[in-house]
């Protein structure tokens, strides 16, 4: 897998993307197509670097079969300087407990975010 990068924006600019995932699962030895991910949870994170315990959480808006939508709201995007990783992370509903988590792009690899310095500070 390679990694998926996001639009560059200004610091505090907030960004909205939608991302399409394609997903099958084993239901009792079948592979099994997900068609629909509503009630699965998603969650988006992004920290400086893979791993890092400082995290931002990014807001979910909208899912709608397999694409998922969400936001880095404008208060968000303000504390984000220079590049970000992140990924989404989601919990097969149909999982016994402590199994079922999905991660997207994929193993060794980021949704990857770069938010820029601003050039011209707002007058008062």
């Amino acid at each position: 897998m390679t990694d998926v990068a996001l639009p560059t924006r200004k610091r505090g600019d907030s960004l909205v993307f939608t991302a399409t995932l394609d997903i099958t699962v084993d239901r009792s030895g079948v592979p099994t197509a997900i068609t629909d991910l509503t009630g699965w949870d998603p969650i988006c994170q992004f920290a400086r670097t893979p791993g890092d315990d400082d995290r931002h959480q990014l807001t979910l808006l909208d899912i709608t079969g397999t694409a998922i939508t969400f936001g880095i709201p404008n208060a968000t995007a303000a504390l984000m300087a220079d590049g970000y990783f992140g990924e989404i992370v989601l919990q097969d509903p149909e999982a016994p407990e402590g199994f079922g988590e999905l991660r997207w792009p994929g193993a060794g690899s980021y949704l990857t975010y770069t938010a820029a310095q601003n050039v011209a500070v707002r007058g008062s």
